[in-house]
């Protein structure tokens, strides 16, 4: 899922399409756990999040934000 995540930031879409296809033999080989279109939609939405939080490269805990702002 990281991969995929690279991929979207970089709007690469070879890596995309090699990712999809390496989530495609996961599944295949692990049918019991498969890798799902929403669980990556529900990482990349998740990592976004988290990186709409990070000040300068860094997760900065919502409580302690007023810290950075003085």
């Amino acid at each position: 899922m990281t991969s995929y995540w690279l991929a979207l930031q970089q709007s690469d879409t070879a890596l995309m399409l090699e990712t999809q296809k390496n989530i495609a033999r996961f599944n295949r080989k692990n049918p019991r756990i498969p890798i799902k279109t929403a669980d990556l939609r529900r990482s990349v939405k998740a990592r976004q999040r988290y990186a709409s939080k990070n000040e300068r490269g860094i997760q900065v805990n919502d409580k302690l934000r007023y810290l950075n702002e003085a």
